[in-house]
């Protein structure tokens, strides 16, 4: 996969359709809180809101990323910052 197919309008969300599990920040320290709202609004504007929710590896706070190292996600989402402080990580944009 090529950077252009993740960055570009027309073929980035197929490239989210594909994935099985996407690493998310949940709001609080429970595993069962909601993503951020202004995430799961975009979410929700895409009619994707459930798709994501059930392939969603919920991490109340912490590095998400280290799921993505551990093979438990597909794909980190999260703030550049804090995924470049993960060992083994690269980053695509």
């Amino acid at each position: 996969m090529t950077t252009d197919s993740i960055t570009s309008p027309s073929t980035g969300w197929l490239t989210w359709l594909c994935l099985e599990r996407f690493g998310l920040v949940t709001q609080g320290s429970r595993p069962e809180n909601s993503i951020s709202t202004s995430l799961g609004r975009v979410f929700q504007r895409m009619g994707s809101a459930e798709t994501v929710s059930l392939r969603a590896v919920m991490v109340p706070g912490g590095l998400v990323a280290e799921r993505l190292v551990a093979g438990e996600a597909d794909l980190a989402i999260h703030q550049i910052s804090e995924i470049l402080r993960v060992a083994d990580v690269e980053r695509v944009d």
